[in-house]
């Protein structure tokens, strides 16, 4: 799925089976992420990273990102992440929110990287997390969260029943903390 062409670009994918309730996941997620990194990666020479948060900082984002999608509360969940949670919703389905929290396999840094134009690809903390939705279908999903300097700690995504995936393509001398492709071990 990762284009060896490309340096540091998320590339999203879903990696729950095909299934028709989720015809467009894929797409809307590639587009996100590909919008939110032009905006991260801007070439704007003054914008430096942001440090990751820590590992309690995201397990806290975590848990509260369960506790909204449980409560019914997709605005304020929506409102953690993404501006492409409200179609990642859609397709992942409302009604399919897992009643039990996820099992976080592992949390690792995914460094913010700075390109020869002066340009950043921003990091953050990889979510790796599985579980099964509402009707017991397994999903496998990963995340990063990060911290943003104006909104605090976000994620890319809450929609955490939705199986997205996420591969760094890092083509660098920098590396990155344990990457892992999906599907992961949980």
């Amino acid at each position: 799925m990762t284009d060896p062409t490309q340096t540091n670009v998320l590339y999203y994918g879903d990696n729950r089976d095909t299934d028709s309730r989720h015809p467009l996941h894929a797409t809307w997620a590639r587009g996100f992420a590909l919008v939110t990194i032009a905006i991260l990666a801007s070439s704007c020479t003054s914008y430096h990273p942001t440090p990751p948060p820590t590992v309690a900082e995201t397990e806290a984002f975590v848990a509260r990102m369960v506790s909204l999608a449980q409560a019914g509360q997709f605005e304020q969940l929506c409102e953690m992440g993404g501006g492409n949670c409200e179609h990642i919703l859609e397709s992942a389905g409302a009604q399919n929110v897992p009643l039990d929290p996820p099992a976080v396999a592992r949390i690792y840094v995914v460094p913010s990287i700075e390109h020869a134009d002066g340009s950043w690809s921003q990091g953050g903390q990889m979510v790796e997390m599985c579980g099964n939705d509402r009707n017991g279908a397994p999903y496998q999903t990963q995340m990063i969260v990060f911290r943003d300097p104006h909104e605090g700690v976000i994620g890319i995504e809450p929609i955490f029943w939705s199986g997205l995936s996420i591969s760094v393509g890092v083509v660098t001398d920098v590396p990155v903390n344990e990457p892992s492709d999906p599907p992961f071990e949980c």
